[in-house]
């Protein structure tokens, strides 16, 4: 069998958009991964004289921009893709009705210590409806990344994509190209809670940043002198102030799908990706030899397809989750917000586990609808 990796711009998840229009990120973005881990100097140096050029390099071989705002865009994508790729190319797809309901869930308490790390970095999907939107475009997932420089405080960075980004085969006529909004929190401080904590990320990279831009200045005045035309630095932060508001929004949603992957691990399926082989996917799930299954998921795996990992079925199928599918049909007065609670159990209830007590709909002309702990 061909160990050709079959691509496409029009799967449903951005990371594996990204790498059929981005082929080039496959190589760069584990070389910047590498360098990142070393610290701010080494990752800055990389950046600047090495990752710019190649980005360069690749985009022109693909046609002509019309700007630099391609390439600008490339370098931030590029950096993120590397850690996705570091992390091992783990998808979550989250049901919608999970979506809405962890929307509707408080996370203003939970504090930093309490979010799981499921890998160094992962990607997580809402779907075009999820109910988040940055600058004026629906977020249709996030790539999250926990992120440890040399001689740098851990930090939990967040990149959103918006519905459909990375599709266009020509991104690199577009004028700003494809550039994520993205918000990083400072883990250093472990019992703070998570939206305090993006609070102070916001304050601390906005003076930090006044620092650096200062220093960036000068290395774009250079780059103008060389390569004759104007061009720009990018930051992943460096419109984080003035989405604050919409950036809380979209972290509490990250950061409760994170919550609710630790305390209900078994409301999870595997599949294998929307671009992978009928044939194959249907071998290594229904062959009768267990080699024909093996040797067919071997060939999967070369190939470069990936196992998504589903979300919220169990969930989607409770009545709290049915009632939030009536959203539409029903018109709701409010919701009762749910939340994550420690809950002691055991002997003496000495023990503690996190649980999900869902949101409920409140409906107009109705008795409420009975609110229940989702038992996990």
């Amino acid at each position: 069998m061909s160990n050709k990796v079959v691509t496409s711009a029009l799967s449903r998840y951005a990371p594996l958009r990204y790498e059929a229009t981005r082929p080039f990120a496959m190589t760069l973005g584990p070389r910047f991964h590498a360098r990142a881990k070393l610290g701010f100097k080494e990752r800055s140096r990389f950046l600047l004289h090495e990752l710019l050029p190649a980005v360069r390099q690749a985009l022109e071989a693909l046609g002509r921009p019309t700007g630099p705002g391609p390439g600008q865009a490339e370098l931030g994508n590029v950096q993120v893709f590397g850690g996705y790729l570091a992390g091992g190319r783990i998808v979550f797809d989250f049901h919608k009705r999970l979506t809405m309901a962890l929307l509707e869930t408080d996370v203003e308490a939970v504090p930093l210590s309490a979010i799981p790390r499921p890998a160094d970095s992962v990607y997580l999907h809402f779907g075009a409806g999820s109910g988040v939107s940055i600058e004026g475009d629906v977020i249709e997932g996030a790539f999250v990344t926990w992120s440890e420089g040399l001689g740098e405080p851990r930090r939990l960075i967040v990149d959103f994509v918006k519905d459909g980004q990375f599709s266009d085969r020509l991104f690199w006529l577009q004028e700003s190209g494809e550039p994520m909004v993205g918000c990083s929190v400072d883990m250093s401080e472990p019992g703070l809670g998570v939206i305090a904590a993006l609070e102070n990320s916001v304050r601390e990279i906005e003076e930090r940043n006044k620092a650096v831009f200062e220093q960036l200045a000068e290395a774009e005045r250079q780059l103008e002198r060389k390569y004759g035309e104007v061009v720009s630095i990018p930051s992943p932060v460096s419109r984080i102030g003035q989405n604050l508001p919409l950036l809380k929004r979209g972290l509490a949603l990250v950061v409760n799908c994170l919550l609710y992957l630790r305390v209900a691990p078994e409301d999870r399926s595997d599949e294998w990706d929307d671009r992978a082989d009928a044939c194959l996917v249907d071998q290594a799930t229904n062959a009768e030899k267990p080699g024909t299954r093996r040797t067919a998921e071997r060939t999967l795996l070369n190939q470069g397809y990936v196992k998504i990992r589903y979300v919220g079925h169990q969930f989607a199928s409770t009545a709290a989750g049915q009632g939030l599918g009536e959203i539409g049909r029903s018109v709701a007065t409010h919701f009762r917000r749910g939340h994550f609670r420690s809950q002691p159990y055991g002997p003496e209830r000495s023990l503690r586990k996190v649980i999900f007590i869902p949101p409920v709909v409140v409906n107009p002309g109705q008795s409420e609808l009975p609110g229940r702990i989702y038992e996990v």
